[in-house]
């Protein structure tokens, strides 16, 4: 199904493709051609709009790109800073691809329908970890800056399009929504918090940060944190973001837990916070949208619906028996009438 959505992913794939061109025409290498066929690839299958296995191949030899340059590099990473940093965007740059790869794999069956169901909330992850490689290498080429953003951009745009039909299983992140909730409209659709938080240069950051302890004060048996002193003191001390990160996690974690969710994130967020802090703050966004949008199970209702079943069977049964009495002539019309009102509680 075709939308705006796979255009402009298109578009920013063909700008990519000619930044490629014109900066690699005098120098056309191996991975010069496996880029324009990665790219190629991936271009036609968007203006086909099919979610298919073509799809997934172009992301395939973009990472085939960054594998043989992680291996070419390996060596190199622990003598020379640059051969680390290359070694560091390749990997970034490999994981964003087979994500995307993986995501647009898990839906051309229904037999993958696990699979999609677990990467389909993480959709937004192979655009996020690609513009992080991509500002990684800008201090250190421009023109792999620029191709490099252009496929980012390409990526996001693309898994946003993959997981479009499938918005239950997302949250209906995809579409952006609307703030709702209390304290300020807790709820931030996770399209526009990541456009926010990568094209407002740390402002939204900043201000998700206050928002964000001010709804953590909600959890239950905790200390009330003001949210201006912990907005400065993660401006000014540092590492305390870090921290910051960790102890808001545990809090939504407490938040969660009162909605039914029984898996905690806290450690991962710590990790995320330490190496890669926009993912960190766009999954911590992403499970306090869930507690607002009541996402979680509750526990108590399959058991209240089993006990309903129950009781119905029961009334059911003993409904059955009086019936077979009259019919048997042991009790009489009266006599199973009352009994049948005294069992439906008439």
């Amino acid at each position: 199904m075709k939308t705006k959505i796979n255009y402009i992913a298109a578009g920013a794939a063909i700008i990519s493709l000619l930044i490629t061109l014109a900066f690699s025409w005098a120098s056309f290498g191996f991975f010069t051609i496996l880029q324009i066929i990665g790219i190629g690839i991936l271009i036609a299958a968007l203006f086909i709009g099919k979610r298919d296995i073509i799809l997934a191949a172009g992301p395939l030899v973009l990472a085939l790109i960054s594998l043989i340059t992680i291996f070419a590099w390996l060596g190199e990473a622990f003598h020379f800073f640059i051969g680390f940093v290359i070694l560091l965007t390749n990997l970034l740059t490999f994981v964003a691809k087979m994500l995307l790869a993986g995501l647009a794999f898990s839906v051309t069956n229904e037999k993958y329908e696990s699979y999609r169901k677990k990467l389909a909330p993480l959709w937004f992850l192979p655009g996020v970890v690609a513009g992080f490689a991509a500002l990684i290498n800008l201090f250190f080429s421009s023109v792999g800056f620029l191709t490099n953003v252009f496929l980012a951009a390409t990526y996001f745009f693309t898994a946003m399009w993959i997981v479009e039909p499938f918005k239950d299983e997302t949250n209906a992140f995809v579409s952006g929504g609307s703030d709702t909730g209390e304290q300020g409209g807790s709820y931030i659709g996770i399209g526009k918090h990541i456009l926010l938080l990568l094209f407002t240069f740390g402002i939204w950051h900043l201000i998700w940060i206050y928002r964000t302890t001010e709804y953590c004060n909600r959890a239950s048996e905790t200390e009330k944190y003001s949210p201006v002193n912990k907005l400065l003191l993660c401006i000014f001390v540092p590492f305390y973001m870090i921290y910051w990160y960790y102890k808001h996690a545990q809090r939504v974690d407490v938040l969660a837990r009162a909605k039914g969710e029984i898996e905690s994130f806290s450690t991962t967020i710590l990790i995320l916070a330490i190496f890669i802090p926009i993912v960190a703050a766009i999954l911590m966004q992403d499970k306090i949208n869930k507690i607002e949008t009541s996402a979680f199970y509750a526990p108590a209702a399959p058991a209240a619906s089993a006990n309903k079943t129950e009781d119905a069977k029961i009334v059911a049964e003993q409904l059955k028996t009086y019936q077979d009495l009259l019919a048997s002539g042991a009790i009489t019309q009266e006599e199973y009438d009352a009994k049948k009102k005294q069992i439906l509680g008439l």
